[in-house]
């Protein structure tokens, strides 16, 4: 019986104790058999188990897999493994697992079944870059904001049919002034087998996933919604740009683009996962600020917290279903690198 294992001497170690095992097999089944000379073996449908274990576990965790080993054991518990009582074989399956486990988290894998916590140690300079990225971003949409205001005052007030546009185009195209690459994922989805889907093709998806069409149907419509509802804080709030509800908007804004940039540039799904639950706080805090200046505020920008929501699911199914990637990163050559806002954007563009 071999579990997934992970190095050569974990094979042959399930290959020795089995072998060890035969030795007491006839004596095991002469001790038990019955009229007919047939063997009542209690461990039968223990060794069917231990048997599909040894099947499924044949290839490695980290994809290289040890399969000749696998199967000399697979074929050594058939031919000798009779007499294995069902204690026998849980136990030997543990301790095989747990083996595995220590050599898989020894080569930094991951434990077998658990999270992957992929080669190197923690990128701590990618724990810097997001907020200070996210950070930057918002001061500088933060500065453009004061800027409008005084320019607004100096020539009577800035112009009503201005504001929806801006936040327009803020809502689709922020990203302009961040520190990092955030690109969307491509207009309509990504093509898989000739059909339009939400994630790359070698991305595994629940099956429940909308199609990739319907992402920027939603991205408009909540597009739309931002617009009416920060117009609706930006006259309650005496026609101030820079104020806390707008920049609450803003806020959250600014940690979508950190969030694309993590899942969409750096394909980092574990720490894209971890990083959702910003974006689903921030939103809720930019509802709830709206919703003290104006309630119908409030209540118009709600369904984008509850496209996010269900985006949080399907962030989490996606992590699942590829391997679970470690929650923070790792120095596993993905970090992305900064570029200068606005310019940068523009040069990526190209």
């Amino acid at each position: 019986v071999l579990y997934k294992a992970t190095d050569a001497g974990l094979a042959m170690r399930a290959v020795l104790l089995l072998a060890l095992s035969a030795c007491g097999a006839s004596a095991l089944q002469r001790s038990s058999a019955g009229p007919g000379g047939r063997t009542k073996s209690a461990g039968a449908p223990a060794l069917q188990r231990a048997r599909r274990v040894a099947r499924s576990g044949s290839g490695s965790v980290n994809g290289h897999g040890h399969g000749k080993g696998a199967r000399m054991a697979t074929r050594m518990s058939a031919a000798s493994g009779a007499g294995m009582s069902k204690e026998e074989v849980d136990a030997y399956i543990a301790k095989v697992k747990a083996d595995t486990d220590k050599v898989a988290r020894t080569r930094g894998e991951g434990a077998a079944g658990g999270v992957v916590v992929g080669e190197g140690g923690v990128d701590f300079g990618s724990l810097v870059k997001y907020p200070v990225a996210t950070a930057l971003e918002l001061g500088i949409i933060a500065a453009l904001f004061k800027g409008l205001d005084v320019l607004g005052g100096a020539v009577g007030g800035l112009p009503a049919v201005f504001v929806p546009p801006l936040f327009a185009f803020l809502s689709l195209r922020s990203r302009v002034f961040s520190l990092l690459s955030a690109k969307r994922p491509p207009r309509g989805g990504f093509e898989d087998a000739g059909k339009r889907v939400a994630t790359p093709a070698d991305t595994k998806r629940p099956p429940w996933t909308p199609p990739g069409k319907f992402f920027p149907i939603i991205w408009l419509s909540i597009t739309a919604l931002r617009s009416i509802s920060a117009f609706i804080v930006w006259n309650a709030a005496g026609r101030t740009l820079c104020s806390a509800p707008l920049l609450a908007l803003v806020a959250h804004l600014c940690v979508g683009d950190t969030w694309n940039s993590i899942t969409n540039v750096e394909r980092r799904l574990g720490v894209s996962s971890l990083g959702v639950f910003f974006v689903l706080g921030s939103v809720f805090n930019a509802i709830y600020q709206f919703a003290c200046v104006k309630p119908l505020a409030g209540i118009i920008l709600a369904p984008s917290a509850v496209w996010l929501s269900i985006a949080t699911v399907l962030t989490w199914s996606i992590w699942s279903l590829n391997g679970k990637q470690s929650l923070l990163p790792r120095k596993d050559g993905k970090a992305g690198t900064l570029q200068i806002p606005i310019f940068g954007s523009l040069m990526a563009s190209k």
